[in-house]
């Protein structure tokens, strides 16, 4: 197997769900490190046998605003690297210790302490992603030399990143107009306005199927259940460009930073969002994590595009039908696909009869 890259420090990876269980056999794959420097740190025990599988060292420990730095201080030196996968725990202030031990980290997520999504002592702004954004940005010391920190760079917002960059270049290319790549966000920013690029709307379709088929009007989560119920609590938010004049009835704008978003006043959770399907089929209605982006102008001038801001979707109700009655409609679509598959099955088995004769 081709080695990408060689690690010859030490990595911690803190918190160990579906993504650390599914990232860790890729790490060993593509990474050339020695399993004794990997350790896996996670809230309780999901994952230990596939750790153990892989032969990697794995800690069941909490980690809370009183023990972080004693815990993670004994795990990380200088040149090492900290993957955090958790949640409930402040990616600020772990971006902050990394910078003072001289380690490297990477997130997909800004997540605040336990409790942050539904502090009731702060404002709906105070809570929003927009807010994380900005005290994580509040870090950055340009010229100082720090450790590198890669931070929301999972799927999406992350991968889908790249995704639109070369979606960028390719509509240049397209249109006639080939670009070289830009180095720089106000790079990007120009860029995309020069190509009469006003918002990027990233949309994620799931694609993921079931054993039992999901009804008409019924809602079903398949990401992280702890991102989704906290997340799910903070306010709705939208990126907000300089050509958007008309604030939706209860859409508010921060009173800090950068001005690239604006807030619903009410739960993510609450709000409906609607975006196309597939060609030829209804829209999707339900509880998305869609992605907003807007390029931002000063005085005329594109500074740079924002990152994405999340609109999430009202989780829809389960029919009000009893357990049974939905039981019996699913059994009723399988055996109706079933049926679908036979009758196909026979059309084939005659039409190469015909030939035959």
């Amino acid at each position: 197997m081709v080695k990408h890259a060689v690690f010859r420090g030490r990595l911690v990876m803190l918190g160990f769900g579906s993504i650390g269980q599914g990232v860790l056999p890729l790490i060993l794959r593509h990474i050339e490190m020695p399993r004794d420097r990997i350790q896996i740190i996670a809230a309780d025990n999901r994952g230990a046998q596939v750790a153990a599988a892989h032969g990697v060292r794995f800690t069941c420990l909490p980690i809370t605003r009183d023990n972080y730095r004693d815990v993670l201080g004994c795990e990380l030196g200088r040149g090492d690297f900290l993957l955090n996968l958790s949640v409930d725990v402040s990616s600020v202030a772990l971006v902050a210790l990394c910078r003072e031990l001289g380690a490297l980290y990477l997130d997909t997520c800004v997540e605040p302490w336990a409790g942050g999504y539904t502090d009731p002592s702060l404002s709906a702004s105070a809570r929003s992603n927009y807010a994380l954004r900005e005290s994580a940005l509040a870090l950055a010391r340009p010229g100082k030399g720090d450790p590198t920190a890669v931070m929301t760079h999972g799927a999406n917002p992350g991968l889908v990143s790249h995704f639109v960059k070369q979606a960028l270049l390719n509509i240049a290319a397209e249109t006639g107009r080939p670009v070289a790549t830009p180095a720089t966000r106000e790079g990007w920013a120009a860029l995309a306005h020069d190509l009469g690029v006003k918002v990027i709307h990233i949309a994620e379709r799931d694609t993921q199927t079931a054993d039992v088929a999901k009804t008409p009007g019924e809602f079903v989560n398949t990401w992280s259940i702890d991102g989704f119920v906290g997340e799910g609590n903070q306010p709705a938010e939208l990126g907000w460009g300089t050509h958007e004049k008309t604030l939706p009835a209860d859409g508010h704008h921060h009173e800090f930073g950068c001005d690239a978003a604006i807030y619903l006043n009410r739960r993510g959770a609450a709000t409906r969002a609607t975006a196309p399907s597939r060609p030829q089929a209804a829209p999707i209605c339900g509880a998305r994590c869609g992605r907003a982006t807007t390029p931002r102008r000063d005085r005329g001038r594109v500074i740079r595009v924002p990152p994405v801001a999340n609109v999430r979707p009202e989780a829809l109700p389960l029919p009000s039908a009893p357990r049974e009655a939905r039981r019996g409609r699913r059994r009723a679509a399988m055996e109706r696909r079933r049926g679908d598959w036979r009758r196909r099955r026979h059309r084939r088995a005659k039409a190469t009869s015909r030939q035959r004769l």
